[in-house]
């Protein structure tokens, strides 16, 4: 539940950045990445980081902190998505940096994690009872 609350604030945070200033300088973008990429500005890119990958993250957080049974299934999917926005991203500006390596090793494991735990629910002790 770490990775989903660290990824889910951090996208919310940002992409709402981005949204307020498309330019990318408030957190130190430059224009030119998306020189590449089918977008004049960061506003696009942000509003999908926050709803997109921020929502499907927080989303997996409560399934899990409220013990839902589709927690494993909402966790796999936000893994999915965050994968799947850095290939995006990647192959878009056509560079790779330390913070894609760490975002989509959170992916990865949100996807191992989630597909390991799908379909389970947890006892009040931590327990798996299905």
């Amino acid at each position: 539940m770490i990775s989903e609350a660290v990824t889910g604030l951090s996208a919310l945070i940002c992409g709402g950045l981005l949204v307020t200033w498309p330019d990318g300088s408030a957190i130190g973008l430059p224009l030119f990445l998306l020189k590449t990429s089918p977008f004049d500005n960061f506003f696009i890119p942000g509003l999908i980081l926050a709803l997109v990958i921020g929502g499907s993250q927080l989303t997996a957080l409560l399934a899990g902190l409220s013990n839902l049974t589709s927690a494993g299934r909402r966790t796999l999917m936000a893994g999915v998505l965050l994968v799947g926005w850095i290939i995006v991203q990647v192959i878009m500006i056509r560079g790779f940096s330390w913070l894609h390596l760490i975002f989509i090793s959170l992916g990865v494991f949100q996807i191992i994690y989630g597909a390991k735990n799908t379909g389970k629910m947890k006892g009040l002790a931590g327990c798996d009872v299905l």
